[in-house]
C-alpha cells in the first residue's frame, strides 16, 4: 500500500502556492513548511484506510514529493500515522518532476526481493504520478476521488 501525503492522507491545501499554471511553487512551498505550519494540517478520509492497513500489517510506504523534515515525522506520529518507509525529496531534487522522482525511488524499493512479485496498491492526487505508475503495472487510484467518496 503507497500512499502520498499532501492531497492524499493530509489536507495541506491551505499552505500551498500555485504557479499561474497550476502547478505547485515548490520553492515557495518549502519556505512555508514550517513546524507550525505543518502542524495546523489535518487529515483526509484515506488516512483512516492507511491506518487500517498499517495495523493490519500490511506494508505500508509513503512516497511524498516534500522534502520530509522532523515536523513532518512529528505530525505523521502524532496523529497516529506510522507507514513502514517513507520515500520523499531530497533539497537537491527540487526540480525533478513529482511522476519520476517517486518511480525512480519505488523502484528501488519494488526491485527488491521481497517486493517483486507483490500486488502495489497507490493512492495519489498528482495525474502524472497516477499516469507514470500505471505505465508501470501499479494499480494507482485517484486520491481526491476517493477521499470524495469517503467523506
Amino acid at each position: 500500500m503507497i500512499f502520498d501525503l499532501d492531497g492524499t492522507v493530509v489536507d495541506s491545501e491551505w499552505r500551498t502556492p500555485r504557479k499561474k499554471s497550476g502547478s505547485v511553487d515548490i520553492s515557495k512551498w518549502v519556505d512555508l513548511a514550517t513546524p507550525s505550519n505543518i502542524a495546523k494540517d489535518t487529515l483526509l478520509p484515506l488516512a483512516k484506510v492507511m491506518k487500517k492497513s498499517v495495523a493490519s500489517k500490511d506494508f505500508v510506504v509513503v512516497a511524498t514529493a516534500r522534502v520530509f523534515t522532523d515536523a513532518d515525522r512529528k505530525f505523521l506520529v502524532d496523529n497516529g500515522i506510522n507507514p513502514n518507509i517513507i520515500i520523499s525529496r531530497s533539497s537537491k531534487e527540487l526540480k525533478k518532476p513529482d511522476a519520476d522522482l517517486k518511480w525512480n525511488k519505488l523502484n528501488r524499493l519494488f526491485n527488491l526481493k521481497q517486493f517483486k512479485n507483490v500486488p502495489k496498491l497507490m493512492f495519489d492526487d498528482n495525474g502524472s504520478v497516477l499516469s507514470k505508475m500505471r505505465e508501470n503495472g501499479i494499480v494507482a487510484l485517484n486520491s481526491l476521488k476517493v477521499n470524495k467518496r469517503l467523506a
